[in-house]
């Protein structure tokens, strides 16, 4: 899929030029991508070494800078103010603009507990608590010494990964079942709370702040239909091969996930393993392509942020490029061709019928199911002001009185 590019050339220390074999906004967009994968660039020494050797310094160009020595793996991080830094002129614009830095040091305490995140925060301990539960927020809103803070640059996208290359995900037919037999309300209740603002349903494979937003079968997407799904599988010939399903149990908003993916595929007559276990077990299990039996898996959950959702080209939950295509690794000719033919436009009503194009595609193939999205929630001291409206929370901009 990628658009070959035919040269990389230094210009001095501080630039360089791109060229690629036909017109196209890929570098600028995979340049300027805010999170995720994010494009990290690295010294000279350190991007010419071995994939397999570690990084063993952390060299930044931005107005923190990492304290070393007090930094612990799982326990926590220091950043200080980085006093050869010069902020740029215009005012701070999420993660653009002057970042002015008023504060000499930040700390990052991991609290894999919530509550007593939220307990450290209500008694002072901490100022800033990332990614609060939703079903602590009461304790926080009830608070006049705490303030609660959500952006929809924030938000969040629930997926479901099949893998099409082990059973029965193999079979077309099944992952549409997969598709009918699960519901987005039911996933964003466990998550968010029932009837809260926090959560809403969106079919969309770019999710519904995208340009590409559409309702294409958002009734078989957004609604579970355990009937149709049953009379699917019969019609497949299902033999009862189980499903084993990885439920990640350390992240709150993961952790909702399983229980009530396991619950509505029984619905609709899928048998279910589902196999709880830390987020960093199901990332190293869903990288192997072995069949279950050997270490395998069937399908799993997760979140994406709706800045890379939204990206017609870099989401790769939409990529299906077969083995290079994210864990799962569908393959749709048609899919590749369209997202390389939207790298090739500058059009946006162009761009935006490939993208629905796309969606539609990804669907009716089963390479992902979208499951909702929700808003992630800060919450922070009062004395606490000045947090920016960015992709992922950032300290500069921010004061904190005395």
């Amino acid at each position: 899929m990628p658009v070959q590019i035919t040269s990389m050339s230094e210009v001095d220390a501080k630039s360089f030029t791109m060229s690629f074999n036909e017109p196209t906004s890929i570098a600028l967009l995979a340049l300027s991508k805010p999170s995720g994968l994010a494009p990290f660039i690295l010294p000279a020494a350190v991007a010419a070494s071995p994939v397999s050797t570690p990084i063993t310094s952390t060299i930044g160009s931005g107005p923190f800078r990492l304290i070393p020595e007090e930094f612990q793996p799982g326990v926590g991080a220091t950043f200080e103010k980085f006093a050869d830094y010069i902020p740029r002129e215009e005012p701070a614009d999420g993660l653009a603009g002057g970042k002015v830095v008023n504060f000499d040091k930040v700390v990052w305490t991991s609290m894999p507990d919530a509550m007593t995140a939220m307990t450290a925060l209500m008694s002072g301990e901490i100022d800033f608590f990332e990614q609060t539960p939703h079903d602590l927020l009461p304790l926080a809103e009830g608070n006049p010494d705490i303030k609660v803070a959500s952006f929809a640059k924030q938000g969040s996208q629930n997926l479901v990964r099949m893998n099409h290359l082990q059973p029965p995900f193999d079979n077309p037919k099944i992952r549409q079942a997969a598709i009918l037999a699960l519901g987005q309300q039911a996933m964003l209740d466990a998550q968010v709370g029932a009837g809260s603002d926090y959560g809403s349903t969106c079919p969309a494979v770019y999710g519904c702040p995208s340009a590409y937003v559409t309702d294409y079968r958002s009734d078989d997407i957004v609604n579970p239909h355990p009937d149709k799904a049953k009379a699917l599988l019969d019609e497949a010939g299902y033999d009862g091969t189980p499903v084993l399903l990885m439920h990640a149990t350390d992240n709150v908003t993961l952790a909702p996930m399983g229980p009530v993916i396991a619950q509505q595929l029984r619905d609709a007559g899928f048998k279910v393993e589902m196999v709880s276990m830390d987020w960093a077990s199901v990332v190293a299990r869903r990288a192997s392509k072995a069949p279950v039996a050997e270490g395998g898996w069937n399908m799993f959950s997760t979140t994406n942020v709706l800045p890379d959702v939204g990206d017609a080209i870099g989401f790769i939950g939409a990529a299906a490029g077969g083995e290079t295509a994210w864990f799962g690794w569908p393959d749709v000719p048609e899919i590749e061709a369209l997202r390389k033919k939207i790298a090739q436009t500058a059009d946006p009503e162009e761009q935006k019928a490939i993208g629905i194009e796309i969606n539609k595609l990804v669907i009716d193939n089963g390479v992902m199911i979208p499951m909702g999205e929700f808003r992630n929630v800060t919450t922070h001291l009062a004395t606490v002001t000045g947090q920016m409206d960015a992709e992922a929370p950032v300290f500069w901009n921010m004061q904190k009185a005395e």
